[in-house]
């Protein structure tokens, strides 16, 4: 049987730990003594609990198959001894407003304590309900949990600030200098006549500089703020966790946690890169007004190649194609698109850079780019720059680069003039809207793996009929 302490060798006072019932946490009321294990509980503590739980030791898990419950008459006698001299061995806690009696439970729907009726009563009769100490072990693994996900949440924050602030040196400093040496060198052939035109660039190159290194300055701002809500977040919730008083956990925890949640925001993403597509473009082509003459970066008499024609398309003065109604009868040969309503440039490219302009006007379904010269022309063609293609695409109202998966496009005008910019060393297939002058799509980083031809498609749907059309640079 377990030992009671000798009343000389300690105070009331002392007791209180001893003298407490393990699953209320409250002072023994008519304790009883397990008979296989010697622990002592609180009557009516022992017969909820067997009944919510089954027939075993709280404490140890030994099982009470057949247990009668055996009032202690010793610790009654010095329950009633210590209360005598008025030493009360915990204070009775907060009470039921409504019932009077102590608070022993915890509804996990209500998020309240309660006390025995309250848990018998209408309201709380399908509610979940625990005892005060599986509540407090139950909701501290929550908020241990979240207490992990904050510091991981602070950790994320606390890196992106610091690729921020990298950000901020590396890729507006370092990608700009990048940026300025391409525009001075492709301005070296018309610097004599083209000073203004190219301080012209270079302040609008400086401008977006500026407006990013800003736009990552207030990133940066988030983020500490950010940060400090999350450690705002982690401290109430360390605070909470270090409370061992019961009811003050439980009484506390649902504000606790409301303050703690709006913390877990959602973490912002990497800042904006400073693309250069504006600045890396057929610079000259956009002065060519003026020095046409020395301008090389666009292709001669590009024309169309019949033999991989598909049989739907129709071919006029090498530069125009439709899609008609009927298939033509034509030779099966490897080079051929069949069905899909596609077609290559008659010239190919290995090197350099290479610029052309095709006219789409009104038509609703075109696709314009690049293939290599081992992509598919047989069957069902799937545009991407695996399978070797790398176009862009309009279906209706919509636009989109066929990548994986295909990038969506948002233009503020629908483009009836596009320029197509090959740079073969560089691996970049551009897109411009020619006539407004305006920068589309870049594929970058583009493997080619040999040689690449111009790449159309008429689209086979309303205002097929209309032809795509190759024509010289507008200048």
């Amino acid at each position: 049987m377990e030992q009671i302490p000798e009343l000389g060798s300690c105070s009331p006072g002392s007791l209180a730990t001893d003298l407490r019932c393990s699953l209320c946490s409250f002072t023994f009321t008519e304790p009883v003594e397990l008979a296989h294990c010697q622990h002592f509980f609180c009557r009516e503590c022992i017969s909820q609990y067997w009944l919510e739980k089954g027939l075993h030791c709280p404490e140890c898990g030994t099982d009470c198959e057949g247990e009668s419950l055996r009032t202690n008459p010793l610790l009654c006698r010095l329950l009633e001894y210590l209360r005598s001299r008025g030493g009360v061995v915990e204070t009775p806690g907060p009470a039921c407003e409504e019932h009077g009696k102590r608070l022993e439970r915890f509804c996990i729907t209500d998020s309240e304590l309660i006390c025995l009726d309250c848990r018998d009563s209408r309201k709380h009769l399908f509610h979940e309900v625990l005892n005060n100490q599986d509540a407090v072990q139950e909701f501290k693994e929550q908020l241990k949990e979240t207490l992990t996900e904050l510091e991981g949440k602070i950790q994320h924050q606390s890196s992106l600030k610091e690729q921020c602030e990298a950000l901020k040196e590396t890729i507006t400093q370092k990608r700009s200098e990048e940026l300025e040496a391409h525009v001075k060198r492709s301005f070296g052939k018309l610097h004599t006549l083209l000073q203004e035109e190219e301080g012209t660039l270079l302040q609008e190159l400086q401008k977006e500089q500026e407006k990013l290194q800003r736009i990552m300055e207030e990133r940066i701002e988030r983020l500490c703020h950010s940060l400090e809500l999350l450690k705002d977040g982690l401290r109430e919730v360390q605070t909470q966790l270090a409370e061992e008083d019961t009811h003050a956990f439980l009484q506390n925890l649902k504000e606790t946690l409301a303050r703690a949640k709006p913390a877990i925001g959602a973490v912002e993403k990497t800042p904006p890169v400073l693309h250069g597509e504006k600045y890396t473009g057929p610079i000259q082509f956009w002065i060519w007004k003026k020095m046409f003459q020395i301008l090389d970066v666009a292709p001669k008499n590009l024309k169309l190649d019949q033999k991989t024609a598909s049989p739907f398309l129709v071919i006029s003065d090498g530069v125009k194609v439709r899609c008609g109604d009927k298939k033509k009868a034509m030779p099966d040969v490897p080079e051929r698109f069949d069905p899909a309503a596609c077609v290559l440039g008659a010239e190919g490219y290995d090197r350099g850079q290479h610029y052309w302009e095709v006219v789409v006007g009104q038509k609703a379904e075109w696709g314009l780019g690049v293939a290599g010269e081992s992509a598919a022309r047989k069957g069902e063609i799937r545009l991407s720059p695996s399978n070797g293609f790398w176009a862009l695409v309009r279906e209706g109202e919509e636009y989109g680069a066929f990548t994986q998966p295909p990038t969506p496009l948002t233009l503020q005008k629908k483009p009836q003039r596009v320029g197509v910019l090959l740079d073969y060393e560089a691996g970049r297939v551009s897109f411009y809207d020619a006539q407004r002058r305006v920068h589309l799509y870049t594929f970058h980083a583009a493997i080619f793996g040999g040689r690449v031809y111009p790449f159309f498609f008429t689209g086979v749907k309303e205002g097929k009929g209309d032809p795509l059309r190759i024509v010289q640079p507008q200048f």
